[in-house]
């Protein structure tokens, strides 16, 4: 749709190296008082409520949405959970939330567009198309995209990525230590720690065979990017936690013409959140890792809480 409207660059350019520049320092910033506020507190905090999921939902509403409130952020992830259940939810329940999700936009996505800020709903909507402006069913359809690319899989990750760095304490040491080893970390965290519990849709184009599995053309294969980042035939060791790995690189976000077009967000989002956890040594999860929740259902993984202290 985007491209119809002639506004594919606009989209690429609102996600792209200059739009991670140009939000990086905020990023860092919102992170880094998150987790000082955490830190502040007396007894065990919830990083995935006090840190992952508002830190997920800061990106939200700066890049991509716009000043949306706590209660809005609230009934947009309980709909995208809803509507991203792969079991325990009915077809019809997954409709009901992508409607409300639609609903939601239809009677807000203006609002948001025409709001403060410098996101990429607002550069969308001023953007000349061939056809003239968005109307309010074409925004709201593109800024219930941005909500179900954008926070679910941010939120996620996210707090899989703390749990994977707290469960290795000499990591987040050698990086209190060396700010410069962070974006390798970054690099592992996305091979290493996973998001979908699911797998990608992909349809192939022409016949193939794929370790003895005939695919014909036509017919859509399910791709587990988690199970290639953990292949032992491309990666040494590869459940194992190694920021310094040498090697091919990572399919956190796919690969070729499906290749996450918010790949330098992501990582300026992840980078943020381990540099703040970086620079308080002594974090810690208050639980084995084992007995961590987490919700039921979701196709994008989160924890239901994170318990943790210094």
């Amino acid at each position: 749709m985007l491209r119809e409207a002639g506004m594919h660059s606009v989209f690429t350019e609102g996600l792209g190296a200059r739009a991670a520049r140009r939000h990086e320092a905020w990023l860092c910033d919102r992170a880094e008082t998150l987790l000082g506020d955490l830190a502040e507190r007396r007894g065990p905090v919830d990083l995935a409520a006090g840190f992952a999921e508002p830190l997920a939902a800061a990106m939200t509403s700066r890049v991509l949405l716009g000043e949306l409130s706590a209660e809005e952020v609230a009934l947009l992830r309980e709909r995208t959970d809803l509507a991203l259940q792969f079991c325990g939810a009915t077809a019809a329940e997954q409709r009901a939330g992508l409607i409300d999700i639609h609903r939601f936009f239809t009677a807000h996505a203006r609002r948001l567009a025409e709001g403060p800020g410098d996101h990429l709903l607002k550069r969308l909507a001023q953007a000349s198309a061939e056809a003239g402006p968005l109307d309010d069913a074409a925004l709201s359809e593109i800024a219930a995209l941005l909500l179900i690319a954008g926070f679910p899989t941010s939120s996620g990750f996210l707090c899989g990525a703390v749990i994977t760095l707290l469960r290795h304490p000499e990591t987040l040491a050698r990086l209190h230590g060396d700010p410069a080893l962070v974006p390798e970390t970054v690099e592992e965290l996305l091979r290493y720690t996973p998001l979908s519990t699911g797998a990608a849709k992909r349809m192939a184009t022409q016949d193939a065979d794929i370790d003895g599995v005939p695919i014909r053309a036509g017919e859509v294969a399910m791709v587990s990017l988690e199970a290639a980042n953990h292949d032992p035939n491309a990666f040494e060791d590869p459940d194992s936690f190694l920021p310094e790995r040498q090697g091919p690189g990572h399919l956190g976000f796919g690969h070729g013409p499906n290749f996450c077009p918010g790949n330098r967000l992501a990582r300026s989002l992840i980078t943020a959140m381990v540099l703040a956890m970086a620079r308080r040594p002594g974090l810690r999860l208050t639980v084995e890792p084992e007995e961590i929740r987490w919700h039921e259902g979701l196709f994008f993984r989160r924890p239901k809480a994170i318990p943790a202290s210094w």
